[in-house]
């Protein structure tokens, strides 16, 4: 099947309005997945080309590198691509998950020489196809590490598909020592034909409109309506872990998706964790569900100045807040020491409701 077809039936059983943008995008996404799959098969073919030249493709395919605002449907429609390729050297994964495992992958590489190029070999033989979600540069290191590893992997012939909220020139704008990313910028261009998907329609706004961000009492109508929004909205991340590692730790989880968590009220702010792993979650996802929150006085001290953090992190971050709580914000602290930071939470568990804050990016 190819992305066309199966855009067409997503369309015909939901509600998503097509725009000029989407159309003109998934043409292009047609004509990379008809390259790719004659490149598998004249790879098939080769089989003796491919013995003798193990890392090398026989023609170079150029990939697509999808850039626009947030909810302009970037994700939908790679992940749409991702699904009608048939075959499995493939790859999709968040950018954040995508680093953090290129950042083991060096330590582990410490004592060997030119460790990027053994990495991007080692990927190779993994998949031939990177999807990789949210490209954004945000510090040097990984400015330094994606420059020297985006020129390896495109010289062993990967084809990478992404999405950003910024075009190519505008990635690690201001960086420090930006120069030196700039070859890698050049290579995206020249490797990845670059398009603009701004269209008119905000569909992670539509989706978020629909749904109710803070549900009161918690029940099981508040949990059908978050596994509801989950099965529309958002693309699971197949594990069977149900725990993340997160500064070293393992945090239990109820549902995670590549950008989306959904954590319990007991797992976030009942157990022992500090604002560095707050801020390390708002980092990974941009949607956290947090359930049974439940009203807290004097004797949770402790777990309200958690939740406290975890709010203020969240909001900084712009992150999207889906939680069911057993009373409204202003009623959910009764103790006195720490009544004025509640009232700051409260507005601004208010303020997360609305359009206003939805409509901001990730940061």
């Amino acid at each position: 099947m190819k992305p066309s077809e199966k855009y067409e039936i997503i369309l015909r059983q939901s509600e998503f309005i097509p725009d000029a943008a989407q159309k003109k995008s998934i043409v292009m996404l047609d004509n990379l997945h008809d390259s790719l799959i004659h490149r598998e098969s004249t790879n098939a073919r080769h089989w003796l080309q491919k013995l003798v030249l193990p890392n090398k493709a026989l023609g170079p395919v150029r990939g697509l590198y999808f850039w626009g605002g947030v909810g302009r449907g970037k994700t939908f429609l790679m992940d749409i691509f991702y699904w009608c390729l048939p075959f499995e050297n493939k790859k999709r994964v968040h950018f954040h998950q995508f680093m953090n495992d290129i950042h083991h992958a060096l330590t582990r590489a410490d004592n060997i020489q030119n460790p990027l190029d053994k990495i991007a070999r080692d990927l190779k033989r993994q998949f031939s196809v990177l999807c990789l979600d949210e490209f954004v540069i945000i510090d040097i290191a990984d400015a330094m590490i994606m420059a020297g590893l985006l020129e390896a992997l495109f010289e062993q012939g990967v084809v990478l598909v992404t999405t950003s909220n910024s075009p190519p020139q505008h990635l690690y704008y201001d960086g420090l020592q930006r120069a030196r990313f700039l070859p890698a910028i050049e290579l995206i261009s020249r490797n990845c034909k670059v398009t603009n998907l701004d269209g008119d329609q905000d569909y992670r706004l539509m989706g978020l409109e629909k749904t109710h961000l803070y549900t009161t009492p918690h029940s099981q109508a508040a949990l059908d309506q978050i596994e509801r929004y989950l099965s529309e909205h958002v693309t699971p991340y197949q594990t069977q872990l149900r725990q993340l590692k997160i500064n070293d730790r393992d945090l239990a989880y109820n549902y995670c998706a590549e950008d989306t968590v959904w954590f319990s009220f007991e797992q976030l702010c009942k157990t022992t964790r500090s604002q560095d792993d707050y801020l390390e979650l708002a980092r990974l996802f941009n949607t956290l569900i947090l359930t049974e929150i439940h009203e807290m006085n004097s004797l949770d001290d402790d777990v309200a100045r958690r939740f406290v953090l975890l709010i203020d992190v969240l909001y900084d971050h712009h992150v999207v807040f889906i939680c069911s709580a057993s009373v409204e914000p202003e009623q959910l602290y009764q103790g006195k020491r720490l009544a004025f930071e509640f009232e700051r939470t409260s507005s601004r568990l208010i303020e997360m409701q609305s359009q206003q804050y939805l409509a901001q990016a990730h940061t």
